[in-house]
């Protein structure tokens, strides 16, 4: 797994003999405009003895979403966010737990927000999805939830829920309308 954001850093995955347990995050810088700067590991404020995996960072480069099974968590493996405190990008704040309904009893991966911020979009496992890995999506401007790419579930943060839907084998997705009609 890795993420390019905006302001060209590629935050990555890797095992090996300088994580601290299973996988870790680490960040790299372009050292022009063809080649990265060797990763650096992102610290023991993110990586655990465990796995770290499916790095998401703002635009602003400033709030690092990932998930992890290296903390007390609700399932397999949590999504958490972390704030970057300075510029040397190895000092993060506590990692906090997204909580329900985003973090549920399976295994939550690939958190990420849309480029407006009114969307968090991300994948789980968890009980009552209808195809094993099922994609949710939250509005985080009226806490409406549902599976991606139809539905209709409505709770607020902190809220315990089971969601419904998913996509169905073979089913695609190449276009998607909000319940306003508007295009995404």
């Amino acid at each position: 797994d890795f993420y390019f954001s905006d302001q060209r850093i590629m935050v990555l995955v890797n095992e090996g003999e300088t994580t601290y347990g299973g996988s870790d995050l680490y960040i790299a810088f372009p050292k022009n405009d063809t080649a990265w700067g060797e990763p650096i590991n992102m610290g023991p404020m993110i990586n655990t003895k465990k796995d770290e995996d499916a790095p998401f960072l703002t635009p602003d480069g400033k709030a690092l979403y990932f998930n992890s099974n290296g903390r007390d968590g609700r399932g397999a493996h949590d999504i958490y966010v972390s704030y970057r405190l300075d510029d040397t990008w190895r000092n993060w704040s506590e990692p906090e737990n997204l909580g329900a309904p985003i973090n549920a009893s399976g295994y939550e991966f690939d958190f990420f927000l849309s480029r407006d911020g009114k969307w968090a979009f991300w994948g789980s496992d968890r009980v009552g999805g209808k195809c094993g890995n099922d994609l949710y999506r939250i509005d985080l401007e009226d806490c409406s939830v549902d599976i991606y790419p139809e539905g209709d579930l409505t709770v607020c943060k902190g809220d315990e829920i089971e969601l419904e839907g998913g996509f169905l084998p073979g089913a695609g997705m190449a276009y998607q309308r909000l319940k306003n009609g508007s295009p995404i």
